[in-house]
């Protein structure tokens, strides 16, 4: 009896170990899985994006020069601090160490974002050693998110979210644990000290979530009541207004290294020049979002199916705050009250919405890009607490937006043509490389900027690292302070600069004056 016991916890540890390995690989997997689909090795794939030209260049910038780099941004506009882009320190925070660690290639970014997965994953499974059917799903609810699919094979900044995610249920799983055990055995230790490492390091994975994006702010919510046991008091009070200043100082310091980015909400709003005017821009804004994300139409299946999927979710958790399933006599009954998981699931899928309605973009792939994670996180917190109702709508949502996509044209990174097959550099832009020298002995940083309209990998990649590329519409507030200007041909008149070098690929321009 006892052997055969041991033999059935020795056969539930086998399995168990394996649904954390395929957990931990799943990035991988994922990624082996596309190269299949695609014909070609999806790790080794190109940045092609402006965004993912502009991560690559700001890592590889400060890899070789640190700060003594030109401006980079849009428009000429500087930042208070540094000379980082619009970008700021976020790719600097997600992959300088491993830039410096293990060197910058084309295709670094797509790499470092499935080891942080993977080393998100791991930490996950040594802290709270989930059963086997939860390493399962959270591997299924990852790898069939169209979200992930669409992005795993980018040098964009998305995939990085979950393994941030990772880190966050990680260490709040732990807290929640170790403070779950210290309250049925009546531990005599002060309550503050239980789990203080694992609230530490989940206080510091958000912060480092902020610095990235601000909408991660919410995430503080679950920690704080975590922390507070679920009992409303003054120390929850505290600790909502504590982590409520922590987050918005961290966004102000990053905002300082950041670039001014122009066309921006934010930019532009908060430099109303009435309050009246203010409130109109806001208001204006917030509705023409609202009706884009549930009136108007996009262009692509796939991110109406997103939408939909994640505002039905939203609309399950709010649901479950308030009526929750319960058996009586063996059957299923429904029955009035508060659930304050559900409530809480909620909030976070809310909070994001609501800051990317009020304050940024619901046009722009904001569903792939800033609110997706979202979803994967709540759906992964009810796989946690056992819970499957939710997750099972979700996965069916998953398989019929990949019916979606793979029944349709490529979209989204499959459609680029240089995306996984390098386009060799030719010897013209090579040479226009060679006409914009940098000057490592320079005081002001436009001296070693370049004002260009041709970004793309190849200029990106043959400029020198300490040259700053400033892009944006060619105008004349946006023309005269870098040193280079580098394009196909001159969009406007331009005075004070002189002809370097033309040739097919382009023509390079210098500024005549001295700083």
């Amino acid at each position: 009896m006892n052997a055969s016991l041991l033999d059935q916890k020795a056969k539930t540890g086998r399995l168990a170990m394996t649904a954390w390995v395929l957990m931990v690989l799943s990035p991988f997997v994922l990624l082996a899985v596309v190269s299949l689909l695609v014909g070609h090795n999806a790790l080794f794939s190109n940045p092609v994006w402006t965004d993912e030209l502009d991560y690559w260049r700001s890592v590889y910038s400060w890899v070789h020069t640190g700060g003594a780099a030109g401006y980079s941004g849009v428009g000429e506009q500087a930042p208070l601090l540094g000379s980082l882009s619009v970008h700021g320190v976020t790719p600097l925070l997600l992959y300088g160490g491993y830039a410096l660690l293990f060197g910058w290639d084309f295709n670094s970014i797509v790499l470092c974002n499935a080891l942080w997965i993977s080393a998100g994953a791991l930490v996950f499974c040594l802290l709270n050693r989930p059963k086997g059917g939860v390493a399962l799903s959270m591997a299924a609810v990852f790898m069939l998110y169209s979200p992930v699919v669409l992005y795993c094979a980018t040098s964009m900044t998305e995939m990085a979210n979950y393994g941030l995610l990772l880190f966050y249920l990680a260490f709040i799983t732990r807290l929640y644990r170790v403070r779950k055990t210290a309250r049925k055995k009546k531990t005599e230790l002060p309550p503050i000290t239980v789990g203080l490492v694992w609230l530490v390091l989940a206080g510091i994975t958000v912060l480092l979530s902020c610095a990235y994006r601000i909408t991660y702010l919410g995430l503080f919510i679950p920690l704080v009541v975590v922390a507070s046991d679920g009992v409303w008091s003054g120390k929850m009070m505290l600790g909502f207004l504590m982590a409520l200043l922590f987050s918005l100082f961290v966004y102000y310091i990053t905002v300082l290294y950041a670039s001014p980015f122009t066309t921006g909400f934010l930019y532009n709003f908060l430099r109303a020049d009435t309050v009246g005017l203010g409130i109109k821009m806001f208001l204006s804004h917030a509705k023409a979002n609202v009706l884009d994300y549930f009136i108007n139409q996009p262009g692509n299946r796939m991110e109406a199916a997103q939408r939909w999927l994640y505002c039905g979710v939203g609309a399950l958790t709010l649901l479950g705050s308030f009526i929750r399933g319960s058996q009586k006599h063996g059957r299923p009954r429904l029955r009035l009250g508060i659930d304050g998981f559900s409530l809480l699931m909620f909030i976070t899928l809310f909070l994001p919405f609501a800051i990317v309605i009020c304050a940024y973009e619901t046009n722009d792939w904001s569903d792939y890009r800033t609110l997706a994670p979202f979803l994967w996180l709540v759906v992964t917190a009810y796989l946690i607490r056992g819970r499957k109702l939710i997750p099972l709508a979700y996965l069916a949502g998953c398989v019929a937006a990949l019916v979606v996509l793979l029944s349709g044209a490529p979209v989204g990174a499959y459609g680029d043509e240089n995306r996984f097959v390098s386009k060799p550099f030719t010897q013209d832009t090579q040479a226009l490389r060679q006409a914009i020298t940098y000057d490592a002995d320079a005081e002001n940083p436009y001296a070693n900027s370049v004002r260009t309209d041709l970004f793309t990998l190849e200029t990106v990649a043959l400029l020198d690292p300490g040259i700053g590329l400033q892009t944006g519409w060619f105008t004349q507030d946006t023309v005269g302070k870098s040193r280079w200007i580098l394009t196909d041909h001159l969009k406007i008149p331009i005075e004070g600069y002189e002809l370097v070098l033309k040739n097919d690929s382009g023509s390079v321009y210098r500024r005549i004056a001295d700083y």
